[in-house]
């Protein structure tokens, strides 16, 4: 944890891009006929960053909040 805002800010960003790179790695893994079963987070935490991933789908780039 950190008190400055600078570093909190790109720890939340970090943890939003990665949640973004497995929605992905999820999305493609499916659409090829594969499965995925996390091993290292829970079934809750994995399904929260898919959904998190799919809401913010297609908001790449500088005007994103």
């Amino acid at each position: 944890q950190t008190q400055d805002p600078a570093e909190a800010q790109t720890a939340e960003h970090l943890i939003q891009a990665s949640g973004r790179h497995l929605g992905a790695f999820y999305r493609a893994l499916a659409a090829s006929g594969g499965t995925y079963q996390p091993q290292y987070l829970s079934e809750t935490e994995f399904q929260k960053f898919l959904s998190s991933a799919r809401g913010q789908h297609g908001q790449h780039g500088r005007n994103r909040k």
